[in-house]
């Protein structure tokens, strides 16, 4: 019925560019300009939920509820970063993603740990 079986090993990738409003604001106006952890995280909640949602039918659809974010390098602004994200587990409606974020130099940028809920279309309109 929510269309899950299969999903675990799906692998997808996204590449993003880091933009000035992406900036940690406090860092800012020390005149160095690189990715804020939330817009990391942004990037690979994106990235995971494009990743499952064309794999579901097209009423049903995933909402993020859980995040551990890891930020390990800074990502200048104007910098690229490639996004991985791979579905590692699936337990109920629960859909556990792993996301990595790189730096166009190799360096690994970020790691996040991303569950995402899957939950009929019409049912969260409802609650909405």
């Amino acid at each position: 019925m929510l269309g899950l079986d299969g999903l675990e090993g799906i692998f997808c990738e996204r590449e993003w560019v880091v933009e000035e409003g992406h900036a940690a604001a406090h860092l800012r106006s020390r005149g160095l300009e690189v990715l804020a952890t939330p817009y990391m995280l942004l990037y690979g909640e994106v990235t995971a939920r494009e990743c499952l949602d064309r794999r579901l039918p097209e009423d049903i659809v995933s909402v993020g509820v859980e995040a551990l974010v890891r930020h390990l390098a800074p990502v200048p602004v104007g910098g690229r970063v490639l996004v991985n994200a791979r579905i590692v587990g699936v337990a109920g409606r629960s859909v556990s993603v792993l996301v990595r974020v790189t730096r166009d130099d190799g360096v690994i940028a970020g790691e996040i740990y991303h569950v995402r809920r899957v939950v009929s279309l019409e049912d969260l309109k409802n609650r909405v």
